[in-house]
């Protein structure tokens, strides 16, 4: 009895062990993360940035390949007009996607012996409005300001916009009615962000300043007045002794 239960018990151990052994010199999974998005339908508008990944793993190593309507793709195939695809490993990404790009895609990881898939059906609808105007900037940031020499004044200029927004700035114009580039004119600085900084100001650097906010559909523009005051001079008081 006891040499058929010991028995038993390696034939078991082999069975694990080979098994154990077989998967481990072939399979694919995918990873902790694995395919996202999670859903199978995603919906975006025009202009977006759209991105699938499937994060995958095995022995042999397993490669990948995406798929349009059962159609290959790769980072040479043709989109619409102004779009491209960025292909990362386990992620592909549809730069600025256009009407034509609604349809199914499809990951499909395989070491040659075993594959995984998973699909995603994208539909592209037409941008907002908003996405075809020009900034709106936030006017209760810029308020008319009134300093005394020697003061620093800053102004932020921000503006509302679905894509990337630039901003300039035109200071109070020296040799020209249209004003000069913030770049030109000695003791000023300007974020990336639209902020304004004057410090130290003098009684020349009155007058208004104009912040404009572009993107690639239009420009606006909010003028502002600085008013600058003569530096209070401090009495000198002797004491006699």
């Amino acid at each position: 009895m006891k040499g058929s239960v010991a028995c038993l018990v390696v034939l078991i151990q082999l069975a694990v062990f080979g098994a154990f052994e077989q998967t481990s010199e072939n399979y694919v999974m995918w990873k902790s993360s694995g395919p996202r998005p999670t859903g199978s339908n995603v919906k975006y508008a025009v202009g977006s940035y759209v991105s699938f990944r499937c994060p995958a793993m095995g022995h042999p190593r397993p490669t990948i390949q995406w798929f349009k309507n059962n159609q290959p793709i790769d980072a040479n195939t043709n989109l619409s007009t102004g779009s491209k695809i960025i292909l990362r490993r386990w992620k592909i990404t549809l730069a600025r996607v256009g009407l034509n790009d609604h349809g199914v895609y499809r990951c499909e990881v395989s070491n040659g012996q075993q594959t995984k898939s998973n699909s995603w059906t994208l539909t592209v609808t037409e941008a907002p409005l908003s996405a075809y105007r020009a900034p709106i900037i936030n006017t209760t940031l810029l308020t008319n300001q009134t300093v005394r020499e020697g003061e620093t004044v800053v102004w932020q200029c921000k503006g509302r916009s679905v894509t990337n927004v630039h901003y300039t700035w035109l200071l109070p114009h020296r040799n020209g009615p249209d004003g000069e580039l913030l770049g030109r004119k000695v003791n000023t600085s300007m974020s990336s962000y639209g902020v304004l900084v004057l410090p130290r100001v003098k009684m020349s650097d009155a007058g208004h300043y104009t912040c404009l906010a572009m993107n690639p559909r239009g420009a606006s523009h909010y003028v502002v007045w600085l008013t600058v005051l003569p530096k209070i001079q401090e009495e000198t008081v002797k004491l006699t002794v």
